[in-house]
């Protein structure tokens, strides 16, 4: 009987201490899982710089209490000295001139050609009636410097005007009657009288 009574006991005693342990397990696991850390202490403020001009560099302070000295930089060795260059001379011929230059090369610059002559001024070398010299409303040719023809037609003070003359056939009118003018390629004039009257044309 004491046995039985004996073995009741611890099998109540395990059951009692694997629900403690249950128990134990769980409120870690809850607190565990719960739990939030501190905040942390604030760092230190930072520390800006500044830079003063020196004659020989820079001075950096910075507000933390440190500065350092930028130095300027100094020269550093001469190049070797590059090639020598050449010159260059300049003789007249009777053509132009030759430049020759001291590394071998030259070059000949020829005198430039004279430019055409000027044209002739223009102006009046002659006369031609080429109806014949009328009194009233004669129509006159002027004979110019380079040999073309400009021709005046006298109608008046507000018929009056200058025509130069192309190689061709012209009609005109004066006192003495209606005349054919042609004006062949070298300027020449030929004129025939003609019975018919009327205005003159071809300028």
């Amino acid at each position: 009987m004491n046995k039985v009574v004996n073995e009741t006991v611890k099998y109540f005693l395990a059951i009692v201490v694997l629900l403690t342990v249950l128990v134990l397990v769980t409120g870690c696991a809850k607190a565990n899982y719960d739990y939030k850390p501190a905040d942390g202490k604030d760092g230190k403020d930072g520390s800006s710089c500044s830079a003063q001009q020196l004659t020989n560099g820079a001075l950096i302070t910075c507000t933390d209490g440190t500065s350092a000295i930028a130095f300027n930089g100094v020269d550093g060795t001469n190049g070797s000295n590059g090639t020598n260059g050449s010159s260059c001379s300049v003789t007249p011929t009777m053509t132009g001139a030759v430049v020759s230059c001291t590394n071998g090369s030259s070059a000949i610059i020829l005198n430039g050609v004279d430019g055409a002559p000027a044209p002739t001024a223009f102006g009046i070398a002659g006369y031609i009636f080429p109806c014949g010299d009328q009194a009233n409303n004669d129509e006159i040719f002027f004979r110019m410097t380079d040999n073309s023809i400009v021709a005046l037609y006298d109608g008046g003070a507000t018929l009056d005007r200058l025509v130069r003359l192309a190689p061709g056939n012209y009609v005109t009118t004066d006192s003495a009657g209606t005349c054919n003018i042609s004006v062949d390629s070298s300027f020449n004039v030929v004129t025939s009288p003609q019975a018919a009257t009327g205005l003159a044309t071809g300028y």
